[in-house]
């Protein structure tokens, strides 16, 4: 400390600063800084002989490549953007097409339920309409998928083209170097952005299209579910008022109110009818042999008197004939009600009305049209029965009549 100049051996001792010391590179070992080196380069040109042509054409070469690289990349951008739009209003041109031909189809089906065509149908065709209108709408709802995946496909194919058109671009603008690297890798982010951009708004208008599609979709089986069900309804009653008044129209119609069965049974009697008439006057007239001034003897007369019991015949067959009558009566009374347990088996098939409602219509209106059928039916048997009996009684009471006047003077 004595060997230090005066003042100063009271000042602190200052080490030495401590820094990496790393290898020289190898290139550098030989050929120096380059980067300093070119820099140097302008400062050792002597004033007057430094020329920048050649650096100004390089620069004017570099900018004309790298523009012929960006319109490139437009152009070819412009066109894959030109193919996504040619292939959405392809698929949308084909959707829509098959989407009006199938709401043609399901308006020809639900026509088959119009009150003028329904009433050929049974319940199984009826039910047949909504099995093929749902089957359209599920058709609809696929093709609303595969249209939906085609534009999810055909927007996947632009992005990964354009991706593969930026980054190829990048590589080109690279290669000429015009800007630097940063600028390049701005440029190429700010595109990159911008088509995620327009895949996201596309995204969101595919899915926007895809609800109001479903929606539609729904509303429309909706619809369609309330009009099949109206013509169901519709079906159900016409079926039902159909059904009951061919009921009251046959119990009233002459084939049942005078079946063949008892205009056999009439044509019978009537035929037997006109043979006994016919032997009564055959009768009558034979007796003029026995009247004065002819001979005649007892035996004769008795004879003659004998001879009138066909009558008795007669009374026989028309009590048959009567029997006949009233069992077709019983058969055709079974027959009504036999239909009307048909009739009610059918309109609770149809259904068209509550079950008390059901019970009240058909007694009002068709139960009491079978009911009164076997009533007059009854009422014709009485008086079949009447009229018979009553010619009877008189076509007898006449042959014998005709016996008692005969009698006595034949035998005096």
């Amino acid at each position: 400390m004595d060997a230090l100049p005066p003042g100063l051996w009271s000042r602190p001792r200052k080490l030495p600063a401590i820094a990496a010391r790393h290898a020289t590179p190898s290139d550098e070992a030989i050929f120096g800084d380059s980067a300093a080196e070119v820099r140097g380069l302008l400062y050792t040109v002597r004033p007057g002989e430094g020329d920048m042509e050649g650096v100004e054409g390089m620069e004017a070469g570099k900018a004309a490549r790298h523009a012929e690289v960006w319109g490139r990349y437009c152009a070819e951008a412009g066109d894959v953007r030109e193919g996504l739009l040619e292939a959405v209003e392809r698929e949308s041109a084909d959707f829509r097409l098959r989407m009006e031909s199938s709401e043609a189809g399901i308006l020809e089906l639900m026509g088959h339920l119009e009150e003028g065509r329904v009433m050929v149908l049974e319940i199984e065709g009826v039910e047949q309409v909504w099995t093929d209108v749902r089957g359209k709408l599920e058709e609809r709802a696929r093709w609303i998928s595969e249209f939906m995946k085609a534009l999810t496909e055909a927007e996947r194919e632009r992005k990964a083209a354009m991706d593969e058109l930026l980054y190829s671009s990048l590589a080109a603008m690279v290669d000429v170097a015009h800007l630097s690297d940063g600028e390049i890798q701005r440029l190429v982010e700010s595109e990159a952005l911008s088509l995620n951009k327009d895949v996201l708004q596309n995204q969101r208008v595919y899915a926007d299209l895809n609800l109001r599609l479903q929606s539609k979709e729904v509303d429309l089986e909706e619809q369609k579910r309330t009009e099949w069900e109206r013509g169901l309804e519709g079906w159900r009653l016409l079926r039902t008022q159909h059904t009951m008044k061919t009921f009251t129209e046959t119990i009233r119609g002459a084939d049942f109110v005078e079946p063949r069965e008892r205009l056999g049974i009439f044509a019978e009697i009537r035929a037997e009818q006109e043979d006994v008439h016919a032997q009564i006057r055959g009768h009558v007239r034979s007796a003029l042999r026995l009247l004065p001034p002819q001979s005649v003897s007892h035996g004769a007369v008795m004879q003659w008197i004998g001879e009138a019991d066909f009558l008795d015949g007669w009374d026989a067959a028309i009590t048959l004939h009567i029997e006949r009558l009233e069992e077709q009566e019983v058969s055709q009374k079974e027959n009504a009600m036999a239909m009307f347990a048909d009739l009610q088996a059918a309109i609770r098939g149809y259904n068209p009305w509550p079950v008390d409602e059901q019970t009240r219509r058909l007694d009002e209106e068709c139960l009491s049209v079978g009911d009164s059928r076997p009533r007059l039916g009854g009422i014709r048997a009485c008086s079949w029965e009447s009229f018979y009996e009553a010619s009877w009684r008189a076509r007898r009471t006449t042959t014998k009549a005709s016996t008692r006047l005969t009698a006595p003077r034949m035998e005096r």
